[in-house]
């Protein structure tokens, strides 16, 4: 098992969790960064610790 690795993929987990950035163009918005990958990157961490 890798702490360090496990460690860093859930600090890009959580970014990806709390940072919310949205693009909108002519009332349509777009979000940059979805929840899904946040929490994968979380799964993944569980899996490497």
């Amino acid at each position: 098992m890798n702490l360090k690795k496990g460690l860093s993929l859930i600090a890009f987990g959580f970014l990806f969790l709390l940072v919310d950035l949205h693009l909108t163009f002519n009332n349509l918005t777009i979000t940059v960064t979805p929840d899904f990958v946040g929490w994968i990157l979380l799964t993944m961490a569980f899996y490497e610790m």
